[in-house]
């Protein structure tokens, strides 16, 4: 199910896999993520 998770920018709507912007991510974003083990960065 890991593959089905996507963020979305609430700018533009564009969906982006985690790892595609997980060297992007802001320290609030990483908090929320960390609730969520199954997450894979890489």
């Amino acid at each position: 199910m890991c593959r089905r998770i996507r963020l979305r920018c609430t700018s533009c709507g564009k969906e982006y896999q985690i790892h595609e912007v997980a060297s992007d991510l802001d320290e609030e974003t990483e908090k929320i993520l960390e609730k969520y083990t199954a997450i894979v960065y890489d």
